[in-house]
């Protein structure tokens, strides 16, 4: 528990995170340019179920309201992966938890086995609008698998009404769109184009997410539109991923976001050693919410990133409710 005076730096926070981001594996078949799995070090392996089991008890028992089931790796190269879907249904009948899964699709081959343990969220990671751009950006996620186990499973969605419980992605990484000619197709196009081909019925959102800078290789084209290009360290808000999830690594390890890929930021709890609230009301986290709300991450792997621009200056989860006092001066 924190000491009183741990109390006043930062916060009383007993309660438990809104969402826990399990990686049940960081083994992926893809390799994406955007990607920092190429520069990972840290071993390849499966979580463990009893592990598994353990936080999801945990999470449960605690109010969190969402599981989602990736990171850094793809779920579906798990032999066994849907017995985790499983589990956390059997703990929770009655759907008031959301289970969010992530994939490429290269595994999604039976999408009724799936439907039936009503996930909340699946979104698809599908780069791009043909089999050359695609290829290209997402290499060893062959197009053509990729979109047929797509339209599959939209197909199987729309074949019951009990699947629409079940919200359909499918998203792209805005930036560059290299072909292979050398020439980038531009993003106006290819949204339009995206759209076109996937915005069909029983898929519930298509789009762009924030390509993330994760070791400072923004090219001259994507640091132009990037707000980090005019947002200076000392004048950001705090990142809303501190305080509302918990990311747990496939061998227990707690991590503080994606930017830290590799764990190589600090120890922040281990789940084989410890329960979820310890490691959420960890020393080390809440100090790193003082961090943030002191604006100090310039020495953290938060200084290239700009989810916390979009937290401040767009309408993410409420979060200008958050501390109104911070937010007037933070623009």
């Amino acid at each position: 528990m924190p000491t009183e005076e741990e109390k006043k730096l930062f916060g009383d926070l007993e309660k438990f995170p809104n969402t826990i981001a399990l990686e049940l594996t960081n083994m992926c078949n893809g390799g994406c340019l955007f990607c920092p799995r190429s520069k990972m070090t840290r071993q390849t392996g499966v979580m463990d179920f009893d592990l598994f089991k353990k936080i999801v008890d945990q999470g449960i028992e605690g109010g969190v309201e969402t599981f989602v089931l990736h990171w850094f790796g793809e779920t579906t190269l798990i032999k066994d992966w849907l017995k985790y879907v499983a589990y956390i249904r059997e703990k929770d009948p009655n759907l008031t938890k959301r289970i969010g899964l992530y994939t490429n699709g290269t595994g999604l081959t039976n999408p009724t086995e799936l439907l039936e343990l009503r996930p909340k969220v699946i979104a698809f990671h599908i780069e791009g609008i043909d089999e050359e751009s695609h290829n290209v950006v997402q290499p060893g996620t062959d197009w053509q698998n990729v979109t047929n186990n797509f339209f599959k499973f939209v197909e199987a969605k729309n074949s019951d009404p009990k699947y629409r419980y079940t919200t359909v992605q499918t998203h792209f990484t805005i930036g560059n769109f290299p072909r292979k000619d050398g020439t980038f197709l531009d993003t106006a196009t290819h949204i339009q184009r995206y759209n076109e081909l996937f915005r069909i019925e029983g898929v519930d959102d298509t789009g762009g997410v924030s390509y993330i800078p994760w070791f400072d290789n923004l090219t001259p084209v994507e640091y132009r539109s990037s707000p980090l290009r005019f947002w200076p360290v000392d004048r950001r808000g705090p990142c809303l991923y501190l305080w509302t999830a918990l990311t747990v690594a496939w061998d227990g390890r707690i991590t503080m976001c994606c930017k830290d890929f590799d764990l190589s930021y600090k120890d922040l709890g281990d789940l084989t050693k410890e329960s979820v609230l310890d490691a959420w009301n960890s020393f080390e986290r809440r100090y790193l919410r003082y961090l943030h709300l002191s604006r100090q991450v310039q020495d953290l792997p938060c200084a290239t990133c700009y989810f916390p621009y979009f937290n401040q200056h767009g309408k993410n989860y409420g979060w200008k409710s958050f501390m109104k006092e911070f937010w007037e001066d933070a623009d």
